[in-house]
């Protein structure tokens, strides 16, 4: 870029109008120009994408979180939310219940076993509810609970009614 302005400059310095032995010349000069500048702004654009996909983005929390202030956190991208399915007791839909729970809910270790417990509470109804009924509502009760879930429909092999 800076040598095509450059000859541009001396060309006006010198007083040559034009120094191509042709108008076809002078078109293909600017015409390369445009080109070499286009492709100089494409090969920018792509270099600051690779440097912002090789560092992390980071971000810091509002002054209001209970969390670190000082501190930076690898923000990572929104998806949607997984919506934790309902089971009733149907054993066609247990697989996909169970899978699902476990991913999200029983295997998560950041979630306490309350938190679990009132996920599970909520995810039950009718007669899968009704196993886990007189269970305390406390955080040693979950694992009990889950086990009674999961082995009862082990044993029962049939349908609940909703």
């Amino acid at each position: 870029m800076d040598a095509w302005n450059e000859r541009e400059d001396l060309t006006v310095a010198i007083g040559e109008k034009d120094s191509f032995p042709d108008n076809s010349w002078l078109k293909l000069y600017d015409s390369l120009k445009e080109e070499i500048v286009k492709t100089n702004g494409a090969l920018l654009l792509i270099q600051q994408k690779r440097e912002a996909r090789k560092s992390p983005q980071h971000t810091t929390l509002p002054a209001c979180s209970t969390f670190n202030q000082n501190a930076t956190y690898t923000q990572t991208p929104q998806l949607p939310r997984i919506p934790i399915p309902t089971f009733c007791g149907d054993l066609l839909k247990w697989s996909h219940f169970h899978y699902t729970f476990t991913s999200l809910i029983h295997d998560e270790p950041t979630l306490s076993n309350i938190e679990k417990f009132h996920y599970l509470i909520g995810a039950l109804k009718g007669e899968a509810a009704a196993v886990i009924s007189r269970f305390p509502v406390e955080g040693n009760s979950y694992e009990l609970a889950w086990k009674r879930v999961v082995e009862h429909i082990r044993i029962r092999g049939s349908y609940l009614t909703c």
